[in-house]
């Protein structure tokens, strides 16, 4: 976080009040020089504000700003760069990034509106360099949205509206989401998640959207999700359906980051050949055909922590081709 000075002028009735309640307890002014006394006494007012300078710093309200002004109009904005390498983009207009920037701007200093509109232009435009992080590429594994509750019923809400709150939330009806990096989901939410996913990717549909979110969100008992159960997956849909679609895209960013990582972490399991299968069948199938009865019957292999399956199931086919190599070279 970096800590930023902001300096913006009192009203003028309240300078003017504060000078009279000086002169009426003989309270010298500093610096006294005549008439400018009354104009200059107190008339600034200083205020540190911590800025977030990289995305993990970002509190949930800021990233679904950030989802709001830039991520849900990126086309709008920019426009691709042809070349080799990463694709690269470039703004469409430099006066509407001006506007963008002051729009993000204003999320990041967390400061009241009333106070925001008593700020310099000038100090504004040169604190435009803070936004700078928020157009870099960024691997977003951090879970912003890791409870959320509405009331059921609420009609369908703005972002700014959101009510996120820890798991013992009494709002409405609290679900609540998977940890970072998915460490306390199971198998047979990787899976089912996973399908719906890939429905939604390739359809568009709200439908498969809610579908997919539902499977990781759920109500909480001690602080904990209550146990997977893909036939009470459907249970919180309508709620569901009623989230921004600023919401539903910061949980498809988050999930979408968790399993880019998979291929490096898991290289055995997320092979060329497993990825084909799964291409057409989905993961599910090719989990459960990979782990046999290593992790007992079926439903207790679809329980089993994602983490631990992965990394075990990695480890086990690492193993067997390690086996087959020594026995073929003999």
């Amino acid at each position: 976080m970096i800590p930023v000075i902001l300096k913006y002028r009192k009203p003028l009735f309240s300078r003017w009040i504060a000078c009279f309640l000086r002169l009426l307890f003989k309270v010298p002014f500093r610096g006294f020089r005549g008439k400018s006394a009354i104009r200059n006494s107190q008339s600034e007012i200083e205020r540190i504000s911590l800025v977030p300078e990289k995305f993990s710093d970002l509190s949930p309200v800021q990233f679904l700003a950030y989802i709001h002004i830039v991520f849900l109009r990126i086309n709008d904005l920019f426009i691709p760069i042809e070349g080799k390498g990463d694709v690269r983009y470039t703004h469409r207009d430099a006066k509407e990034m001006v506007k963008v920037r002051i729009r993000l701007l204003y999320h990041l200093l967390g400061v009241e509106y009333k106070l925001w509109n008593k700020l310099d232009p000038e100090q504004i435009l040169a604190m435009l360099y803070l936004t700078d992080f928020l157009f870099k590429k960024e691997t977003i594994s951090k879970n912003y949205i890791r409870s959320y509750s509405i009331s059921p019923s609420a009609k369908l809400s703005s972002w700014k509206d959101i009510e996120l709150k820890s798991p013992s939330g009494d709002l409405g009806v609290n679900l609540l989401g998977p940890e970072h990096l998915l460490i306390d989901t199971c198998i047979a939410e990787l899976g089912f998640a996973d399908k719906y996913y890939r429905s939604y990717k390739k359809n568009a549909s709200e439908a498969d959207l809610n579908q997919f979110i539902g499977i990781f969100y759920r109500p909480a008992e001690n602080g904990k999700r209550v146990e997977f159960n893909n036939d009470n997956a459907d249970l919180y849909l309508d709620i569901i359906a009623k989230w921004p679609i600023e919401v539903k895209t910061a949980i498809i960013l988050w999930y979408e980051a968790c399993i880019s990582m998979f291929p490096k972490q898991f290289p055995n399991v997320y092979s060329s050949n497993n990825e084909s299968k799964a291409k057409d069948k989905g993961w599910l199938p090719v989990f459960l055909a990979m782990s046999g009865d290593k992790f007992g019957p079926y439903r207790d292999t679809l329980m089993t922590e994602t983490s631990v399956f992965l990394s075990e199931m990695d480890n086990r086919i690492k193993e067997i081709a390690e086996l087959k190599q020594k026995y073929k070279s003999r």
